[in-house]
């Protein structure tokens, strides 16, 4: 087998590096890797160009910026039939292409998902985490789900159904599952290998409005159907501000740091 990964980009100058750096480590090498960039600000393309040695890849330019678009694109430039998505942000284990292909020899899916794991130690992002996975589970005989963070699909399907819906705003990743389900593609999740994925949603927008956002956004889908309207609901890409995030971060650990010196007098005062 050999694999097209597609990964769309908007100034990921942090992120992508590590996932590069994760592809050209794979046990299983052949593939390409398609970097679909909506003209970065920062140095995201310097980032990329670093692994031209390493790795059989191609940074190319996007003329839109959306993340429909640009997997769109990134699959149309493909020189292979099996496609792989990758969000920037997430990081894979060295086996991970190896165990994802020795699945499809096995069960021959026309789309594949798998399980989370949050890039974090907080027990909180690990239940949520985990959570997710579950709900995946649940209903992935009923209603099957998956997200853009790792999504493997064959071609001549993803074209068939359209591609990702480039007038969805939110969800574009659930939608394309849906219609893949909906004409009778075969589906699958798994558990091992994982995908990493980055929190730094959390660490923008705090744990708990990130969530109930979220769960919004579901209901919504749920009523109304796909998010068109980007006025309707708060989902940024590509648009992550480096001093936000540490603020955040450091906001973090100073209520962990209170709590637990508040903790520590409490007892000695017992």
């Amino acid at each position: 087998m050999r694999f097209s990964i597609i990964i769309p980009t908007l100034n990921e100058e942090r992120y992508i590096g590590d996932l590069l750096k994760c592809l050209s480590t794979q046990t299983f090498r052949n593939f390409e890797v398609l970097i679909i960039d909506a003209k970065s600000r920062d140095k995201t393309k310097d980032v990329v160009l670093k692994y031209e040695e390493s790795l059989n890849i191609r940074f190319i330019e996007s003329p839109k910026k959306s993340i429909s678009y640009q997997r769109n694109l990134g699959a149309k430039l493909s020189s292979y039939d099996d496609l792989i998505f990758f969000d920037a942000d997430v990081t894979i284990e060295p086996q991970f292409i190896n165990k994802v292909m020795e699945h499809i020899k096995k069960n021959n899916p026309d789309l594949l998902c798998c399980w989370f794991n949050p890039i974090s130690k907080r027990v909180d992002d690990k239940f949520y985490f985990q959570m997710t996975n579950s709900y995946l589970e649940a209903v992935k005989k009923i209603s099957p789900r998956g997200g853009g963070a790792f999504m493997y699909i064959k071609k001549k399907p993803f074209f068939n159904i359209g591609g990702f819906p480039e007038d969805i705003v939110l969800g574009e990743d659930y939608e394309l599952v849906r219609r893949m389900n909906k004409e009778g593609y075969k589906y699958s999740l798994i558990k091992d290998p994982r995908i990493n994925v980055s929190v730094r949603r959390f660490d923008k927008q705090g744990r708990i409005p990130y969530i109930i956002n979220i769960l919004f956004a579901d209901l919504l889908v749920l009523l109304k159907g796909p998010i068109k309207d980007n006025r309707v609901i708060k989902y940024e890409f590509g648009n992550f501000n480096e001093e936000i995030l540490s603020k955040n971060r450091n906001k973090n650990k100073m209520h962990k740091r209170k709590k637990t010196a508040k903790n520590i007098s409490w007892k000695k005062i017992k």
